[in-house]
C-alpha cells in the first residue's frame, strides 16, 4: 500500500507546497514568486540544485515504490526496518506538510523562491514566524527525514 501511497503524496506535496502557492502568490499579486534562474549567482545556484535534489528525491520514491529489488540494494539497515520507524515515517511526512502549509500561508503575499531584489514585501513576524525564520526549510527537513524511515521499510511488509 506503501509504494503507491508514497507517489501520490510526494505529487500532493508538491502541488500544495509549490504550484498552488504559487498560483496563489500570481493571482493576488500579480508578481511570479520564483526568482532562481533570473540571474547568475550563488542563490540560483541554490536554487538548481534544490530542483536537482526534488527530481532525485522523486526518482528515490518511485524507486522505493515500484522496484523491490533495486531497493533492496539501497536499503543495507535491515535492523532499523521496523513497523515502529514507518508510523513514525508516515506521522513526520503528514506534519511537515501541515507545517509547511501552514507557514505558507502565514507568509500570504510574502512568500518568494530566492531572494526578490525587485518588489520588496514586508517581513513576516508574527504567527509561526515569531518563533523561526526558517519554518519552511525545517518542515522540508522534517518531510525528508520521514520519507528515510519509511524508505527503510521493506516494500511488502507494511
Amino acid at each position: 500500500m506503501l509504494n503507491i501511497y508514497l507517489p501520490l503524496y510526494f505529487i500532493l506535496n508538491m502541488l500544495t507546497a509549490l504550484k498552488i502557492t504559487i498560483y496563489q502568490t500570481i493571482r493576488q499579486t500579480r508578481i511570479n514568486p520564483i526568482i532562481f534562474g533570473k540571474i547568475d549567482n550563488a542563490s540560483d545556484y541554490i536554487g538548481f540544485i534544490t530542483n536537482v535534489l526534488i527530481v532525485l528525491l522523486f526518482a528515490a520514491v518511485l524507486t522505493f515504490s515500484f522496484s523491490e529489488k533495486i531497493h533492496s540494494y539501497l536499503v543495507p539497515i535491515s535492523y532499523l526496518q521496523t513497523k515502529k520507524l514507518t508510523i513514525i515515517g508516515l506521522a513526520l511526512i503528514h506534519i511537515a506538510l501541515v507545517w509547511i502549509s501552514i507557514a505558507q500561508y502565514q507568509m500570504s503575499n510574502s512568500w518568494r523562491i530566492g531572494i526578490d531584489e525587485e518588489n520588496k514585501t514586508k517581513l513576516v513576524t508574527d504567527g509561526v514566524f515569531s518563533i523561526s525564520r526558517n519554518l519552511i526549510f525545517l518542515g522540508m527537513i522534517i518531510s525528508v527525514l520521514g520519507l528515510f524511515f519509511l524508505f527503510l521499510m521493506r516494500l511488502h511488509s507494511f
